[in-house]
């Protein structure tokens, strides 16, 4: 047999690998047989801090690169100068009905100055020219499991293979390339940015770039690349590096900012000491501790929901086509478990201690003027961010989040001082890596919502209940409750015996103003204490209490428990018999709005349950609930998977499902990237993960673990997950078979009480013993749930 016949054998055999590979791992690998078109089919990797989103084109390779603190300027302080004499005058004019007016003025002089706060920007371009044309066998996989990202051809009869990955512990992107033959690989490297006034130098293998943000020439940062060829000759160019006849080739690339070092100087130094420590490393040894860092991670937590036989045994975005089309995940049941693997892996990849917190993009931005800024949006979306986090056993990517919330404090101090002559600390309905709490946009449905801190302390109590860390109180949850109590304490008035929490607005609705009101039928969405407003209030408050207990104290728990008092009920709407989202009963503009804003009492927050007593505010809500996704609600990525975990917590598991299979078929990318206004946001791939927790494992009622709550009755028949954390301080697994929990482990990581439920109230026996009630669990102790 000739060379090119075993050439040709020998790649034969590498193509069905690959296809081999594919089908024997459909829950953690993405596959395409082409190079990207766009940055939306696109593979992402990341280590946290820095991340790549990667093409895998033939001719001329292109990789977005990005590092989490490049952003478009440093803090500006944007609390407009009108708004602590204008605020009373607008609560006036909204006590006497003149809404306009007041919405009117409220944008006209609260409203930030500039009205946004910083963009998180793309660093540069990584282009590679690879000189290849017409390939054959292309091959493109991302492995969810290790974090390794992998291309393969056969061009002019030699086999070429690329692997890129993220480390976290070598803190740099690298990428190899080889070939099949020696002398194979010829490449040209160059580092690109077309604004923020660039400077780029080639010297020796390595390259610098020099940027700006562009509002702000002041914010610096460099991003280099060190290349390394093994064989071959490179040569420096003026503006590429160029290495031909290599056996191989390894590009090393990071970013420094100021935003993290006091000078240039000195991040250019940790970068290039970074990188040539990088380079001593060599790629193999930089692969092998990253896949041992990042499965420290991910192999916390499973999921899984069966086999999906042979509909794995193609390309993944195929995958998506046959889903929309057979309209049942359980044609393609892996693809929903991927989904699962995928955004923990996503989560994985942008937050960890010392990063910043993922934005709207995680860390993955090929703009500098990015859709919504590509900042903080926290009305749901970095809300929704963090949904999964301490579920699944990754609480340590929430440690991005404590930082920035300690910056949000200082900075809403100021705001909450300088706009409403308030104590405590405050923050609208966006932020950026300065914490800026400056209202955001002019709108009456989101700039005009004082909320925003509010709502981001529930997961600073969701948090302790999941840890029961007293450390975590002290040092950090006490701070935070203790400035967001006291701004509400003075904030919200007495009126009518009610705590009453004005301006604000419903996130982000609106309604047409009443006949007694001014001005009858124009829409606004300033309203007075709103539903989410009253449950966000509840939830603040009640969470004051709990953490206080935790550490006994009593400073401040009376005022707590005075202010719970006078907080309204929910109120349900005399004429739907469906929860009221505003003040009053007003007409709203949009029935099936995308945001659920009103429902934040079911989720996140757990003001109400199919459990309670009495279950008519939680009946009203259902009600509600179902009207806006009859009414085309879930009209987004997030959104309609928010609603997977509102059907969730409602036992409504079919509904649940339903939804999940929306957000695949109509807004997720080909790269399993979600989408939303036709622009990938990555909040959905993170709500999804957590909207299948609550479907198989809830914990926020009463404190009890409560297994299965909202097993689908029409799908997803059989299943199981290992390593899921529940309020408490336990770790549950557990599996199930024709829609019924079949058996569970649970975990004590703390002294304390055991509350289980199995499904809809089902008998069951703990280590053998009928379960009547709650077992004073011990730490270190395991207990086994059988029927």
């Amino acid at each position: 047999m000739g060379y090119t016949s075993i050439l040709t054998a020998f790649v034969a055999i590498f193509l069905l690998a690959d296809r081999a590979l594919a089908e024997d791992n459909p829950s953690s690998l993405l596959w395409y047989s082409a190079p990207a078109s766009g940055f939306n089919s696109a593979l992402p990797i990341g280590n946290g801090r820095i991340g790549a989103m990667i093409y895998g084109r033939i001719d001329q390779e292109i990789v977005n690169m990005n590092e989490d603190s490049i952003w478009s300027g440093g803090f500006t302080n944007r609390i407009n100068p009108n708004a602590k004499a204008a605020f009373p005058r607008i609560r006036s004019k909204m006590d006497v009905g003149d809404l306009t007016a007041a919405g009117d003025d409220w944008l006209q002089n609260m409203t930030g100055v500039p009205t946004s706060p910083r963009r998180y920007q793309a660093a540069c371009n990584l282009t590679i020219e690879v000189g290849h044309g017409s390939v054959q066998d292309y091959n493109r996989t991302l492995d969810v499991s290790t974090g390794l990202q992998y291309v393969k051809y056969t061009y002019n009869n030699m086999s070429f293979e690329r692997r890129a990955v993220a480390s976290t512990p070598a803190n740099v992107v690298a990428f190899h390339y080889n070939g099949s033959q020696p002398g194979a690989i010829n490449l040209t490297v160059a580092l690109q940015r077309s604004q923020g006034n660039v400077s780029t130098t080639y010297d020796n293998g390595l390259i610098l770039l020099r940027g700006a943000g562009t509002d702000d020439n002041m914010y610096t940062f460099t991003a280099g690349a060190r290349v390394v060829n093994t064989g071959g000759t490179l040569t420096t160019n003026a503006d590429s590096i160029s290495i031909v006849n290599a056996d191989s080739i390894v590009i090393y690339w990071d970013a420094e900012t100021i935003y993290r070092y006091p000078n240039q100087a000195s991040y250019e130094s940790a970068l290039k000491d970074r990188l040539n420590s990088a380079a001593d490393q060599g790629f193999d040894e930089i692969y092998q501790q990253a896949v041992q860092d990042f499965q420290g991670f991910y192999s916390r937590a499973t999921f899984s929901v069966g086999s999906s036989g042979e509909a794995v045994g193609v390309e993944t975005y195929k995958r998506l086509q046959n889903l929309a089309a057979s309209q049942n995940i359980d044609s393609d049941s892996e693809l929903l478990t991927l989904m699962y693997n995928y955004g923990r892996y996503l989560l994985i990849s942008s937050a960890r201690p010392g990063t910043l917190s993922p934005n709207l993009q995680g860390i993955w931005n090929k703009d500098f003027d990015p859709p919504f800024g590509s900042k903080y949006t926290i009305d749901i979306n970095l809300e929704m961010n963090s949904w999964l986090a301490d579920i699944n056993g990754l609480s340590e990517s929430l440690t991005p989040l404590w930082d920035l919330l300690g910056l949000m404090r200082q900075r809403g101090q100021q705001v909450a001082s300088d706009m409403y002559s308030a104590s405590g600390s405050v923050c609208h309905h966006n932020t950026d890596l300065w914490g800026d709490c400056a209202p955001v946009d002019s709108g009456t449905q989101w700039t005009i919502w004082p909320m925003g801190n509010a709502w981001l302390m529930t997961h600073v109590i969701e948090h302790y209940r999941f840890t029961r860390n007293a450390t975590f109180v002290t040092e950090v949850a006490g701070p935070l409750f203790n400035d967001a109590v006291a701004f509400y304490e003075d904030f919200c008035v007495l009126k009518d015996g009610y705590r009453t929490n004005y301006p604000s607005n419903s996130p982000e609705n609106s309604y047409f103003i009443p006949s007694n009101d001014s001005v009858a039928g124009q829409q606004t969405g300033i309203d007075t204490t709103t539903q989410m407003d009253r449950a966000l209030l509840w939830d603040l408050f009640t969470g004051f209490i709990e953490l206080s207990n935790a550490v006994g104290s009593s400073n401040g728990v009376e005022d707590a428990q005075t202010f719970l008092s006078q907080l309204q009920e929910p109120i349900i709407s005399p004429t739907t018999g469906r929860l009221l989202e505003w003040s009053q009963d007003f007409n709203e503009t949009e029935p099936g709005h995308r945001h659920f804003s009103p429902l934040f009492g079911l989720h996140p927050g757990h003001q109400y349950s199919p459990l309670d007593n009495d279950t008519s505010i939680f009946n009203a809500a259902n009600k509600l609930l179902q009207h806006r996704i009859d009414s085309g609600g879930g009209s987004e990525g997030w959104s309609r998977i928010w609603s997977s975990a509102l059907f969730a917590r409602a036992f409504n598991g079919d509904a649940a499902v339903t939804s999940a299979e929306v957000l695949l078929t109509t807004y997720t990318y080909s790269n399993l990237l979600s989408h939303t206004s036709n622009t990938f946001q990555i909040d959905a791939n993170f709500g999804i993960v957590a909207a299948l927790n609550e479907m198989f494992l809830q914990s926020h009622t009463d404190g009890i673990v409560h297994i299965g709550p909202a097993l689908p009755t029409t799908r997803l028949a059989n299943g199981s997950y290992t390593g899921w954390k529940s309020r408490g301080g336990f770790t549950v697994s557990a599996q199930w078979q024709d829609h019924h929990i079949t058996g569970a482990t649970i975990s004590a990581s703390v002294d304390g009480p055991l509350k289980v439920r199995i499904e809809g109230g089902r008998a069951f026996r703990v280590d053998g013993q009928s379960y009547g009630g709650a077992i004073q669990a011990t730490a270190g102790s395991t207990y086994v749930v059988t029927f």
